[in-house]
């Protein structure tokens, strides 16, 4: 795929194993090699009731995240994002959902 006038280009793979969701995704701008940025990451289903889910992309950004059904239509949602290249900074990330259907 590209966007405005073939000035960046775009690739992604998606494949589903079992209970497993793997994913990839590439883009660069053509004109700057230096703006490639990738993403890897996968979702897995443990139960009808868990999801974990993981991502890492090329700048060194971790995000990994849990999703566990309470009851029926109450989600637990809990979150963090790692920066491993700068793990000192303050650029660590936690969250924390509730979500009602």
């Amino acid at each position: 795929m590209s966007a405005k006038k073939l000035s960046t280009a775009k690739a992604n793979f998606y494949q589903k194993k079992g209970d497993v969701l793997l994913g990839a995704s590439l883009t660069t701008k053509l004109a700057d090699a230096k703006s490639t940025k990738m993403e890897v990451g996968g979702v897995w289903a443990k139960d009808s009731d868990t999801d974990v889910a993981a991502k890492i992309d090329s700048s060194g950004i971790l995000s990994l995240g849990y999703n566990q059904s309470l009851s029926a239509g109450v989600t637990l949602g809990t979150s963090v994002q790692l920066n491993a290249a700068k793990f000192n900074g303050d650029s660590q990330n936690f969250g924390l959902s509730l979500s009602f259907e």
